[in-house]
């Protein structure tokens, strides 16, 4: 299963890779999928159906503006091991949306990047998501979350996008 092109909330994502490749990455994934993807080159509002991928040189801050949810780049900080930092993504978001309201997924990479902020969401009353480690490349972002308790759920690769869609409702 693939997200429906109505998916019904935004989606914000963080991937380690550098600047040069975060521009081609969003226009092939819109390409080859059914969501339009955005690299977050500027400040912009937040749209259902649409991903927001941050720029490899930059974390992604999620916040409120006219009430409305925004999304743009922040320029990385040394105290982040990883830029774009998945967890100072998901810690902005926790400042603005209740954790309740909130689904995240964490997918394959090496480091603990976003457990921590990951493990908040689901203590707060979200979900999460870790990927299988039979279907990881590098099974050390998902084995953090679930090692932190921080996994409503544990899926291959191809159900993510069947739980993303059931979490959201």
């Amino acid at each position: 299963m693939r997200l429906s092109p109505d998916f019904p909330v935004p989606i914000v994502l963080a991937q380690h890779m550098p600047k040069r490749f975060t521009k081609v990455f969003a226009e092939r994934l819109t390409r080859q999928g059914p969501l339009p993807v955005v690299e977050l080159s500027r400040t912009t509002e937040l749209q259902p159906g649409t991903a927001y991928m941050a720029q490899g040189d930059a974390d992604v801050q999620v916040s409120r503006r006219g009430g409305r949810l925004v999304a743009g780049p922040v320029p990385a900080d040394q105290s982040w091991t990883w830029t774009p930092s998945v967890d100072r993504m998901v810690d902005s978001a926790l400042e603005v949306v209740p954790a309740n309201r909130l689904v995240a997924a964490l997918l394959t990479g090496m480091g603990d990047d976003g457990a921590a902020s990951m493990a908040r969401i689901r203590a707060g009353g979200g979900r999460t998501i870790a990927q299988s480690e039979e279907t990881c490349a590098v099974f050390g972002m998902p084995r953090a979350l679930i090692e932190a308790g921080g996994a409503n759920r544990v899926v291959d690769i191809d159900r993510i996008a069947a739980t993303l869609t059931r979490f959201v409702g």
